[in-house]
This record gives structure tokens, sequence and C-alpha cells, in this order.
């Protein structure tokens, strides 16, 4: 249960820190280890605020590149045994150390996303792919909702993706927005399904 437990904590770090999990090739803005085992760090979760976007800047290892948080879309597919597919629709984020995120940085953001998809790689799906990446959080928050939708909706709307939730609840007051902002970046590749 302790393990479970210490699991889920650090699957929930790496979603709500917007900065992904910890590399060689990257340094945090807060460098203490989380000790999961121990008492030292036993409040942290709830006392280390999530970073917010373009409010806080991170440094490649040698600290002489200041990087910035950009967003990723993604999708993993799994083929059924009558040959249909399910498709995972799913949205991360990564640094950037240029003018604008390129196609590697996502490629890489997207990498350390999918390494945490243990329960979704034993149901069988294939790696994660990209599909789009921006500067924007609505957009991407946007873009994920949709791309839920055009592979069939998530299950909480009785649906059949391999989603289980909706990436935008349906009574989320920003939902209009996140479309609208998808739809302007990237054309829209559904319609909008909240309330």
């Amino acid at each position: 249960m302790a393990i479970k437990a210490a699991s889920i904590a650090l699957s929930f770090i790496f979603m709500t820190t917007d900065a992904g999990p910890r590399t060689n090739n990257e340094v945090w803005f807060d460098t203490k280890p989380l000790k999961l085992n121990g008492t030292d760090n036993k409040n942290r979760l709830s006392n280390t605020p999530a970073p917010k976007s373009d409010s806080k800047m991170y440094y490649s290892k040698d600290e002489t590149e200041k990087g910035k948080i950009f967003y990723v879309t993604y999708t993993k597919t799994k083929i059924n045994p009558d040959g249909s597919s399910t498709v995972y629709s799913g949205r991360t984020s990564g640094l950037y150390f240029g003018e604008q995120p390129t196609k590697e940085e996502a490629e890489r953001a997207v990498a350390l996303r999918d390494k945490t998809h243990q329960e979704l790689n034993s149901q069988g799906y294939g790696q994660a792919n990209i599909d789009v990446y921006s500067k924007k959080y609505g957009a991407i928050r946007g873009r994920e909702q949709q791309i839920i939708d055009a592979n069939g909706k998530a299950k909480s709307d009785n649906g059949t993706s391999g989603n289980k939730i909706r990436g935008v609840g349906k009574n989320n007051p920003r939902g209009k927005e996140y479309h609208a902002e998808s739809n302007n970046d990237f054309g829209e590749l559904y319609e909008y399904t909240g309330n």
C-alpha cells in the first residue's frame, strides 16, 4: 500500500509541477530531494506550490541557458483483439530553450511522460506520439479535450476512448475559452462538448 501511495504521489508531482520529471540535463528551481520514506520532507507536497507558466525559469545543468515551459498533446493507441483500435489522449509539459519549442523538445517531453504510463503500457497501448505543442496552456487544454472527443469521448461521457475522464470538465468555466484557443491555433478537431 505504501509503495502504491508513493507511486501515486510521484505521478501527481509529475503531472502538477508542469516541469515533468527530473533528468540529468535539467535542474528544477527547488533541488532538494523528495524523501518518501523519511520525515524530512513529509509536508512538502502541500507546502510546495506548482510552478505556473512563465512565472519561473528553469536552467540546463550547466546553468548557461534558461528554459521556459511549453505544453504538448499526445496519443497512445492500442489494437484490440477484433482489429479495432482504442486511443488514449493526454497532455504534458516540457522545457524549451530557444524562442519557440522545437519538435525535439516536444519529443523529449512526451517520451518522459510516456515512461510514467505503466498501466496503459501493460494494457497494450503503444508508444506515445506527439499531436501538437505550444507555449499556450489554454490551447493545449482545449486540444486535449478535442482529441479525446474525436477518438470516441471519455468513458465518463459514455465514450469508447482510452480516457477514463475528460481532459476539461464539462462544467469548467474556462472550457469554451480553451476550446476557442485550440480552434484558433490548431483548427477545430471536434465541436465543443462542455456545458
